[in-house]
């Protein structure tokens, strides 16, 4: 899904919101939450500082 620096990003949800996260180790380091009308992207939340990643739920879905 991911290519090339962005190896280690996931698909997931963010506060139940579709998303992605780049998280090495499993560890969220970026989140990216997308605003999605008439089934388009929008918009791209992006959240990298500490503090404001601690507060999000961030939701990996089974690999399997």
């Amino acid at each position: 899904m991911f290519d090339g620096r962005a190896h280690a990003a996931r698909a997931v949800l963010v506060d139940g919101i579709p998303g992605a996260a780049w998280a090495p180790g499993g560890r969220p380091r970026t989140a990216f939450a997308f605003t999605i009308e008439d089934d388009a992207m929008v918009e791209i939340e992006v959240v990298s500082d500490p503090e404001q990643l601690a507060a999000l739920r961030v939701t990996f879905p089974d690999a399997g």
